[in-house]
């Protein structure tokens, strides 16, 4: 296993460490009882928040792996690139694979 491998490894435990802290406190913010108001509204409107833009809360929680990383030897960028052009790929296949899916179905329903 090579350091970019190794590096990657450590990389998607630390993604899933930091997204279990953040559901932990999710659900800690949600069971805790808070008794003065101002603490009520707050609550409120995190819990809204993470109700609302819960996928911007988990990008957040991993900002700290982006800056850590902006300034390497690019090994990242490009791991990161590769991954986008296999995510717009994969999206690609899916569309195909639906399409096809529908011209199948259409001509068993009306042949």
């Amino acid at each position: 296993m090579d350091r970019h491998q190794h590096a990657a490894g450590g990389v998607m435990i630390d993604y899933f460490g930091h997204q279990a802290v953040l559901d932990e406190l999710h659900a800690l913010l949600h069971s805790t009882t808070y008794l003065h108001p101002d603490e009520q509204k707050a609550q409120a409107r995190s819990l809204e928040a993470l109700a609302s833009d819960g996928d911007l809360a988990r990008l957040g929680a991993l900002t700290d792996h982006l800056l850590a990383h902006a300034v390497s030897d690019g090994a990242e960028l490009a791991m990161l690139e590769q991954a986008a052009a296999l995510w717009r790929d994969g999206l690609q296949v899916y569309d195909d694979v639906g399409t096809a899916r529908a011209a199948l179905e259409s001509s068993l329903t009306d042949p």
